[in-house]
């Protein structure tokens, strides 16, 4: 596929909103707080190709949640590509090996695919497993994705944006600092599927 940045983003006459600083996008704590720009990109896909917009989104962090701004999350699709590659590695390992004639595995020869999908699929979920949200935050990536554009067709001026929401503090915060904006129907909040709720904020 091949993308097409379309440079500045141009949002349509009155479109405006902001993110609220009173708490973490991730963890909801209120201390020790700053502002920071996380990099935030929206891909369209058409038959032949795609274009993509990029947002820098004012995000307010603790120190704690601030690496996770630059983690985008993984699809299912790069998560089974991962598995595969690893299980790729492993059986060009396991055939390496074995043809240094330092060893001789006849039952690995034999299974040799199945061993592989196993032992890939293993640490593969062994690697997601340590990308997990530590204790009061909701996402170990992103706490703020773009759902959702709805463009103008002839300029491509932007006239809504749905964001998702990891924390849910976080969102509620939000919808009550544009509520006019939300009341317009130039931007909407929702319950991010790629992050949890804490246990306490």
């Amino acid at each position: 596929m091949h993308q097409v940045s379309l440079g500045a983003v141009k949002f349509a006459e009155g479109f405006d909103f902001a993110f609220p600083t009173t708490c973490c996008a991730n963890c909801g704590t209120r201390e020790a707080l700053r502002q920071q720009p996380q990099d935030t990109r929206k891909s369209t896909y058409l038959l032949v190709g795609g274009t993509e917009l990029t947002f820098k989104l004012p995000l307010t962090v603790c120190v704690d949640c601030e690496p996770s701004l630059k983690r985008r999350p993984l699809t299912l699709a790069n998560k089974v590509l991962i598995g595969l590659m690893v299980s790729a590695a492993i059986a060009t390992g396991i055939l390496i090996f074995a043809d240094s004639g330092n060893l001789e595995m006849p039952f690995l020869a034999d299974n040799l695919l199945l061993i592989s999908l196993l032992a890939g699929g293993g640490l593969s979920a062994l690697y997601f497993l340590r990308h997990r949200p530590q204790p009061r935050q909701s996402s170990y990536y992103q706490p703020v994705l773009i759902q959702r554009l709805n463009r103008r067709f002839l300029d491509g001026a932007i006239e809504g944006i749905v964001f998702a929401f990891t924390h849910p503090a976080y969102q509620e915060a939000f919808e009550q600092l544009n509520r006019a904006a939300v009341q317009a129907g130039f931007v909407k909040a929702v319950a991010s599927s790629t992050g949890r709720v804490p246990s306490s904020a």
